[in-house]
């Protein structure tokens, strides 16, 4: 602005020039130079743009390229085997005196949130609907129960808490390490306070019944077997799932704890114990399906619970019902000289009541092995136990089927470096 304030300059050839007329022919080239930049620019843009699509378009025909070849690769021997392989340098590792879960310990500080207040008002009304059901010195006379809440309690209570890579259920470790402590201590361990609530609110119940119509000793026994069968059930349900799926998490990556399996086991014992009706969320079902209920409940509220491992403690269940108790009274009966498989308790002739019979003929006789109405009762007892097993196998059937289908893991290749607790 200074120099154009000047007086004008004389130059060559007699005539006079300003820098206001320079200013003039200058803004006119900036005026145009600013157009060419501007559509310079927006070509630029729109090239970097071309180019960045084409670029994304062509990494991810290269990304699709890639897995599908590594899935040819993966479902051939070769990459089975080495995918295999890897897994289990993996596993090896991390279940090692180096691996990623050697600080962690159990159970983990837990916030006072709606789920921790959900299931101590759960806990409280179980245990207020028991003490009324049992009396309130219901414990006091179930020393099996209340040894297993005091040892619950006791471990949840360690000061620094436990090591959970070293208790924890991990199927890797039990099958190839043969490490066998493992199918008992996850029973006693809990990630949270609410993890413990939820357990307890729901194995007590079922504890207390079987307890008093069984004593304690032999519910001490079905205890302690439930607890291993389960847990045996849950090993074996990862290398299946291992060798005939290939989904690897399960057998070398997961660790799980919690009581939760053999609470699902005792309460189909008991269900099938008791053959009654029973309320559950205002419907009328048979004692014997609760299960059913109790494990789309725990799904639905907490998805990210171990739907093998519950399905782990049903199966054990019916196992015990179907298998292990109908063989054990048959093994008594033989021992004790008899082949009958059900056998009423004797009663005088004025306590028995009359019985119809086939023919339309009463009578108040009981049955006797060697009678012509044994074989009926028999076959009834056959019929009755393969209707009621194959019922309840069928809900076990459904509700895998639901869960695959769901979760869409049941053919997919799981991360190498998942590590998941459960």
């Amino acid at each position: 602005e200074s120099l154009l304030k000047m007086p004008p300059d004389f130059d060559g050839g007699g005539w006079t020039s300003t820098l206001a007329e320079l200013q003039v022919e200058a803004e006119d080239v900036i005026k145009r130079l600013m157009e060419y930049t501007a559509d310079g620019t927006e070509k630029l843009v729109q090239y970097t743009t071309d180019s960045s699509n084409k670029v994304l378009q062509l990494s991810q025909e290269g990304a699709d390229r890639l897995r599908d070849y590594l899935d040819e690769i993966s479902g051939s021997s070769f990459g089975q085997k080495a995918q295999d392989r890897l897994h289990r340098v993996r596993a090896e590792w991390q279940w090692g005196s180096h691996g990623l879960g050697t600080s962690l310990h159990v159970p983990i500080p837990c916030e006072v949130d709606h789920r921790f207040i959900v299931a101590l008002a759960i806990l409280l009304k179980v245990s207020s609907d028991q003490a009324e059901q049992h009396g309130s010195e219901a414990l006091l006379r179930r020393p099996v129960t209340l040894a297993l809440i005091l040892i619950e309690a006791v471990t949840f209570m360690v000061p620094g808490g436990l090591p959970l890579r070293e208790l924890c259920l991990s199927p890797f470790c039990v099958w190839e390490k043969a490490q066998w402590m493992r199918l008992v201590t996850p029973a006693v361990i809990h990630m949270d306070a609410t993890h413990l609530m939820c357990n307890l609110a729901t194995a007590l119940p079922d504890c207390l019944e079987l307890e008093a119509s069984g004593g304690s000793i032999k519910f001490g026994l079905e205890l302690v077997g439930l607890t291993g069968l389960s847990h045996t059930i849950y090993v074996a349900w990862a290398l299946a799932s291992k060798s005939a799926f290939r989904r690897n998490v399960e057998y070398y990556s997961v660790g799980a704890v919690g009581l939760s399996s053999v609470a699902f086991a005792l309460q189909v014992v008991a269900g099938e114990q008791k053959r009654s009706k029973v309320v559950v969320m205002g419907v009328m079902v048979p004692s014997q399906y609760v299960w059913v209920f109790g494990l789309t409940l725990a799904h639905l509220c907490s998805p990210s619970t171990s739907f093998p491992g519950h399905l782990s403690g049903v199966l054990a269940g019916l196992m015990y019902n179907y298998g292990i108790k109908p063989v054990a009274r048959l093994v008594k009966q033989v021992f004790q000289g008899s082949t009958a498989l059900v056998r009423r308790p004797t009663a005088t002739a004025s306590q028995r009541g009359p019985r119809f019979w086939g023919g339309g003929t009463t009578g108040g006789r009981d049955f006797e092995p060697g009678s012509a109405a044994y074989p009926s009762q028999r076959s009834r007892w056959w019929k009755s136990w393969a209707i009621n097993l194959g019922s309840q196998l069928g809900l076990v059937a459904l509700a895998t089927g639901v869960f695959l289908m769901s979760s869409g893991r049941a053919l997919s290749k799981h991360p190498i470096n998942s590590w998941q607790l459960r």
